[in-house]
Order: structure tokens, then sequence, then C-alpha cells
């Protein structure tokens, strides 16, 4: 196998790895992986530890390095303007302003930030970037891990930066990029291809999962089975579900309801991002994605409660068209 960096996404529930070479006009992946947690390696570190490092080297023996996602929910993203027109001189004063928008002290974080394009209402010396933060406790696990594997670190990544990146696969000018994860959802608004708002939010399809397997009493592995099996066609009544999956009727109407709070809190949630906006929000595109569903399903729960066109991602422009490498494939994109 090449010796090819090789890209991980770690989630609550299940690392996804492909190895990805980057080329001057697109990439080229090979050997897309997937080791599901199960619910012994979800409780006990050390042996979930052993289980990656163990399937890296089995599957990646040959790697030049690695690059993994920082925990969402140690992240803190922040939009700001500075009057400063070098990346140097905003390198120097960040610290100093990101020390008041933290809830952490700001040498308790690793960060980076990227400066957006200028546009035509700047001042010739203002810059407008993005900031991530991380906290260094979250990350130092993940770093003495890979590094005692004998792993080098090629460098980290943020799954809503990943998404924005796909950005230049489209036409618009302004859209809405939703990615629908497992814990967490991610969204980046862009107008006049520039991204002005970006949000990671605790909302996942395992809210959904858990919640029914709370609400009809089966296990979490058969819950989700059922979700990731939903129908293209969403927004059914009871009865369609009760036909579909072949259950009680009474079972029937509890995944009804569970998947429409769902729609509905994806739904807010988008509607919330689109009041960020300073155009005409109606007339703003949403672009699905997931790393659970093929692309219609995503579209289907949103266009149910949404007025707003609403299309699929660009899966199409990747290697991989499988939407669990998405993400990954992002974030071996240029911006």
């Amino acid at each position: 196998m090449s010796r090819l960096p090789v890209y991980l996404e770690i989630t609550n529930r299940e690392l996804r790895s492909i190895a990805i070479k980057k080329g001057f006009s697109k990439l080229e992946a090979e050997n897309p992986q997937i080791l599901h947690f199960d619910s012994l390696l979800q409780n006990e570190e050390e042996k979930r530890a052993i289980a990656i490092v163990e399937f890296l080297q089995k599957n990646y023996p040959h790697a030049n390095g690695i690059y993994f996602n920082v925990p969402a929910q140690s992240q803190f993203l922040r939009e700001l303007n500075l009057p400063f027109s070098t990346a140097a001189k905003v390198k120097e004063i960040l610290p100093f302003e990101l020390d008041s928008l933290l809830p952490i002290p700001v040498d308790e974080t690793v960060f980076d930030f990227t400066l957006k394009p200028k546009i035509k209402e700047q001042t010739p010396n203002e810059s407008q970037l993005s900031v991530c933060a991380v906290e260094k406790k979250a990350l130092l696990p993940w770093l003495n891990l890979f590094s005692a594997a004998g792993f080098s670190i090629l460098g980290m990544y943020s799954p809503v930066a990943a998404l924005a990146n796909t950005f230049s696969l489209y036409e618009e000018e302004d859209a809405l990029l939703l990615h629908v994860g497992s814990a967490f959802s991610y969204l980046v608004l862009f107008e006049k291809k520039v991204p002005v708002a970006m949000r990671s939010i605790p909302l996942g399809y395992d809210i959904a999962v858990h919640k029914l397997s709370k609400r009809w009493k089966k296990s979490v592995e058969e819950s989700e089975q059922m979700f990731r099996n939903l129908p293209s066609q969403t927004g059914l009544p009871a009865s369609a579900y009760k036909k579909y999956f072949d259950i009680p009727k009474a079972q029937a109407k509890i995944f009804a309801d569970t998947v429409q709070e769902f729609a509905t809190s994806l739904a807010n949630e988008v509607e919330l991002t689109l009041k960020l906006s300073s155009v005409d929000v109606d007339s703003i595109p949403i672009l699905c994605s997931s790393d659970l569903h093929e692309p219609a399903i995503i579209e289907n729960l949103l266009r149910d409660n949404l007025a707003q066109p609403i299309a699929a991602a660009a899966y199409e422009k990747f290697p991989v068209k499988d939407p669990a490498y998405f993400l990954l494939q992002a974030a071996a994109s240029p911006s």
C-alpha cells in the first residue's frame, strides 16, 4: 500500500479512516475503513485506545502520518473583525482578543485562524477571520496515543472547517452547508462566497436513536439500524412506517414521532443560522450531507419543515462516494 497520509474522523461511536493523496486538481483516495465501537469500547478508554492502535497498524502499516479531527465538544468557534491587514499582526494580537471571548483561559487552548477574502465594505487595514480554539486537555490523550503507536501527527482539522472547504465544489455565491453527524451537526453560512457564520451544535442522529431506544425499549444498536434505514420519503404517517418496517402500530407511532421531533429540531437550527444572513434567506439553498443517510433522506427531512431550496451535497465530486467519508475527504480538500 502507498505511503499516504491517513485522515481520521473519531466520533463517540466509531472511527473512520481513509488514505488520501492530494493532486493538483483532484484527490485520490484508497482503503476507506470503519472501526465500530461496541458498548465496551465506548465506555472503557484504555481498551478503546488499544483497539484504535491495532486497527491503524493493521490497515495502514505504511502510512506516512495521520490527520485527525478535533473533538467537537471541546472546540470554540469565533468570528472576529480586527483592524489589521496582515496575518502576522493578526497572529500577534489574536491571543489577547480571544482571552475575553473564550470560557477558559486562552493558554489552555490551541487555536488557529483563517483569514476571509476581502470584501468591498472592508477598509484596507481590516481583517475578518474565523477562529477555532480547542482545549489542550482534550487533544493530549490523542496526541500521546498516536505518538506512542509510532504514527507521525501531520495535523488536526475542525469538522466544521472541513465542511466549509466543500463550498468550492458548488457554483452558488450564497448557500448554507449542513452536515448531520452522530453527536454533532455542522452549519456554515456563505454570502458572496465568504463564510459569515460557522456553527457546531450538539444535535446529531444519536439523539433520535437514544430516544427511540428508550421509548420502545429496544437496544441502541437495533434502534440505530432502523433509523439508518429510514425510507427516502420522510414525514410519513405512523401507518406507513408500520408497513415499511413491519412493526406494531404503537412502535410505528413512536418511530414517526421521534423522526419528526428530530427533523423539527434540525430545521430550527437551520432557521437560527439563516437569521445571521444579510441577504434574502428564502433564496439561500441548503446543501445537505450526512455520514449516516443517503442525501435524499436529509433533504426530505428538511423539505418537510423548511421553505428554502434544498439539495444534496456534491458527494460525486470526491473519489469515494460513500457519505461516511464525506467530511474526511473534505478535510483534505483545498479551501
